[in-house]
């Protein structure tokens, strides 16, 4: 209606239309008042709503903006509150690294000077304590082969090893740092060759007969009683370490005079009675070697300075630009030498103090951080040793503020602009869909609303009903619904529903039954997709005879002739490495006799159906890596062998162990890819794969399941069951011809009741073996391996071996042993391992496999593998695995 076309009221009354023209323009402009006042009050509405609307509106976009804002000032705060904390925490763990460092360095150098003052205690409390003479010339070629056995025993850095005796007599080793070319020495103290030292050459084992009376070489005069380290040893009444001496040695002596440290000790008997003098010697020399043999980061260094200002040895990165005497002294201490790192450190103030600094240093026009530790050794009663460590610690570990800069702020302003990209994109997407919401709103005023059927299950038992109800006297509806039935179960939708949840949500047990009966629904439908814990698993089916003695006549029908000799052996664990010597087709045969074994002896899928399963599957994951597959699945067959059926609850689970090694080497088919990082070469990383080749597998199964074996646990003979089915098939025939008597009806009843215990049996049974194999898919990633191994080391002790687990865990252990399957290469002999490695690194990434992966492979994987399967199944079985046949 508009606002200037006037309304005429139908008068009926001459009296009123005989009225003058003056009364009939005053109802008119009355009848225009009422319009003007209800279009008036009507757009007042609608521009008071429209106002709500647009402060509403505004409201909410500010709201939105001011949350926004917020979000972004948090942001900001968070990650500069992070930042102290990161970098903090980041040299925290710097710190640590370094002063772990310096410790491994400080134990080393400890280890080296406490060898000597062991053995120098050690040979003391021997002559005293032991019922062995005391050392004289009779005794001296024993004492002497007691020195030698105390040197090859030790680390070799003692040259040589000395029993000074009262009279001024020698008996002494000499090996000149070396295992091979010892040296024995005699001093004769009485008769006319007294004051002559005489030297002998030892055989391979380090000893001489002769010695020491015969065949010696004369080299000089030695008088044990003038030495100084004599001296030192009887002044004290401890094993101590001298001062830095000349060794002086006879004058044709072979041996060396050297600057030397030399541990001493001296023997008294009862009543303050010398019996002789220890003296183990440690060259100067040696020791300066061995700081620079010490594993540093680049451009560190390490010194050892003593008490009074001697320093015994320094490295230095730019080598050894100070001065050294012939005779191995350093000429200068350790603030005088032109070295630019201990130049630098030396003039430290924390340095003269013996404490731990950090200090930046200009070395080669760059500056550089340093971490300095510093520690005193107790050398002797009066001189200490101070070992001095220079870190470069920016070649250890990247600073805080490198790690904050490139690793958390990037990764934090990528995260925040990948939200707002993702923000924009739901706000532009939600725009149009309101949009097209309002447009089809606005659609349906001019056209009929028409039906839009839904895909989905729920829709499609609504279709049904619809169909049942509308054709309730057609007798074609039952075709008709066992067609729709028959697309809803091949619906790729059928794989993510649970069709025990629908039909427990139907509380009428009538409509639930008649839904079951009119829609066939089948229970290999909709279970592939479950996930459920290993805890919720309820096993029905438990036979006890999957492991027996002998291999059932069927078995060796399912096998050809090449592969009858490799039908598997209950009895006992045969030979691993007799695998290894087959040629591809007949692995391959003895794999699919794994499989066809195991369904054998607890009966899962139909025979046949599963051997073409297996024809059609196997080929599928054997190519180039054809040997890993067979020791694979072999591996797997000994372990069955060993476990299985004393300790397993569930039996299906072997078979699921079968199939998920399956499901494994489909995802790994290219492990031999060059690109590859050399993980994926070895270890599963994306489980989506596997996950995806599993549930391919399991579909298939799912299709040749063997029912009419699934009553193997209950009392329900399977000739009735047959026959029963039969009697309800003639019955459901003839339904439509004939009326059957009230016996008849409960005779089908009985019948149809114990066919529903019989499938409720085997659904369970096949949901079981469903998550089973889910459960070894999520440990099968390398990420989930070490958890696998320490739960199965925490739950399975070597004392349950051969006893029957309970469910819990009974998973736990086939988890372990099904990663040792997907890992069997390395339960191997040396020979098969180093073949593995050569077939799976490509040869221009074998220095980095050696330097980087090998050893932490070696190191911390394969000794808990090891030590697990160790503590489950015990030494022997480990051994025979990985010894040569």
């Amino acid at each position: 209606m508009k606002s200037y076309k006037h309304l005429s009221m139908p008068f009926s009354h001459r009296s009123v239309l005989s009225k003058p023209e003056k009364e009939i323009q005053k109802a008119r402009r009355a009848q225009n008042n009422v319009y003007h006042q209800f279009n008036s009050k009507r757009n007042a509405g609608r521009i008071t709503r429209y106002f709500i609307l647009l402060r509403s509106s505004r409201l909410q976009r500010s709201i939105f903006i001011v949350g926004f804002v917020f979000l972004i000032i948090l942001i900001a705060v968070f990650l500069i509150l992070m930042r102290d904390t990161f970098i903090r925490n980041a040299d925290m763990l710097k710190t640590t690294i370094l002063r772990s460092m310096y410790f491994q360095i400080d134990a080393s150098v400890q280890y080296l000077l406490q060898i000597p003052t062991f053995y120098s205690s050690f040979l003391g409390n021997f002559m005293v304590k032991s019922d062995f003479d005391y050392p004289t010339m009779n005794t001296a070629n024993f004492y002497a082969a007691l020195l030698t056995n105390a040197h090859l025993s030790s680390t070799g850095h003692i040259t040589w090893w000395k029993i000074g005796l009262p009279s001024g007599g020698l008996i002494a080793v000499a090996t000149n740092e070396s295992y091979n070319n010892l040296t024995w020495c005699f001093a004769a103290y009485s008769g006319r060759n007294r004051g002559k030292f005489f030297e002998w050459a030892t055989d391979e084992l380090g000893r001489n007969s002769s010695y020491p009376y015969t065949q010696g070489v004369q080299t000089g005069i030695y008088n044990t009683s003038g030495r100084y380290w004599y001296e030192m040893a009887i002044s004290t009444n401890h094993t101590t370490w001298t001062n830095l001496f000349y060794e002086s040695v006879p004058e044709n002596s072979t041996l060396i005079s050297e600057p030397t440290f030399s541990a001493v000790s001296s023997v008294w008997e009862e009543g303050d009675i010398l019996i002789c003098a220890i003296s183990l010697d440690m060259r100067l020399r040696y020791i300066q070697e061995f700081l620079r043999s010490i594993q540093m980061p680049n451009g560190s260094a390490l010194a050892i300075t003593s008490s009074d200002g001697f320093l015994v040895a320094v490295t230095s990165s730019t080598g050894f630009i100070f001065d050294v005497l012939d005779n191995g002294l350093i000429a200068a201490s350790i603030q005088d030498i032109d070295e630019p790192i201990w130049k630098c450190i030396s003039r430290n103030s924390n340095f003269r103090t013996a404490e731990n600094f950090s200090t930046m240093c200009n070395i080669e026009d760059r500056n550089v951080r340093f971490q300095v530790f510093q520690s005193l050794i107790s050398f002797s009663d009066t001189i200490n040793w101070t070992l001095h460590a220079a870190i470069r610690a920016d070649e250890v570990y990247q600073t805080g503020i490198v790690i904050y800069n490139n690793s958390f702020v990037i990764s934090s302003v990528i995260c925040v602009i990948i939200c707002i990209i993702v923000f924009g994109i739901s706000q532009i997407v939600r725009s149009f869909m309101l949009s097209e919401q309002t447009k089809l709103l606005f659609a349906q005023k001019h056209h009929d609303k028409t039906h839009v059927c839904v895909t989905g299950i729920f829709q499609a038992f609504t279709l049904l009903r619809k169909i049942s109800t509308i054709h309730s006297t057609n007798k074609s509806i039952a075709q008709d619904a066992w067609g729709i039935a028959s697309e809803v179960s091949r619906s790729p939708q059928s794989l993510f529903y649970d069709i025990k949840i629908l039909l427990e949500s139907i509380e009428d047990p009538l409509v639930r039954n008649k839904i079951i009966s009119v829609y066939d629904v089948k229970a290999n439908v909709a279970l592939v997709n479950s996930y459920r814990l290993s805890r919720e698993i309820k096993p029905s089916f438990i036979p006890e005879n999957i492991f027996i003695d002998q291999i059932p006549d069927s078995q060796t029908n399912m096998q050809s002739e090449s592969v009858a000799s490799l039908s598997i052996d209950f009895d006992r664990v045969c030979n691993h490495q007799f695998i290894h010597n087959l040629d591809p087709e007949s692995g391959i045969g003895h794999i699919k006799a794994v499989g066809q074994t195991y369904n054998v002896l607890n009966p899962l899928f139909d025979d046949e159906k599963f051997i073409e399963f297996l024809n059609s599957s196997i080929p599928q994951i054997t190519n180039e890596n054809t040997f890993l597959i067979v020791d694979s699945f072999d591996m797997y067959g000994q372990l069955m062998k060993f476990f299985g059926q004393p300790m397993v609850y569930d039996q299906d689970i072997v078979m699921a162990g079968y199939i998920s090694l399956i499901a494994f080497h489909r995802a790994m088919e290219n492990r031999f890819d060059k690109s590859l990082p050399l993980i994926r070469h070895y270890f599963l990383i994306d489980k989506s794969k596997i996950l995806w080749e599993a549930d391919k597998i399991l579909i298939q199964l799912s299709q040749i399941l063997n029912h009419n074996n699934s009553n193997n646990e209950n009392s329900i003979n399977e000739n009735s069951i047959n026959e029963n089915s039969n009697n309800e098939n003639n019955n459901n025939e003839n339904s439509n011809n004939t009326n059957h008597n009230s016996h008849s009806n409960k005779m089908d009843e009985s019948d149809n009741d114990l066919n529903h215990a019989d499938n409720d049996l085997f659904d369970q049974r096949w949901h079981n073996f469903v998550t089973y194999v889910h459960t070894f898919v999520n440990i099968s990633i390398i990420e989930k391996h070490i958890e696998t191994i320490q739960r199965c080391r925490l739950f399975i002790s070597g004392s349950m071996r051969g006893q029957k687990l309970l469910q819990d865990r009974s998973v736990e252990l086939m988890n372990f042993l099904f990663l040792i399957s997907t890992v069997s290469y390395v339960m191997n002999t040396s020979e098969f391992v180093k073949k593995v490695h050569s077939k799976l690194v490509p040869e221009v990434r074998r220095n980095v496999f050696a330097e980087h992966f090998l050893p932490c492979f070696n190191s911390v994987y394969v000794p808990k593998l090891i030590r697990t399967l160790t503590q489950l199944a015990g030494k022997k079985f480990v051994h025979k695995l990985m010894t040569p046949a």
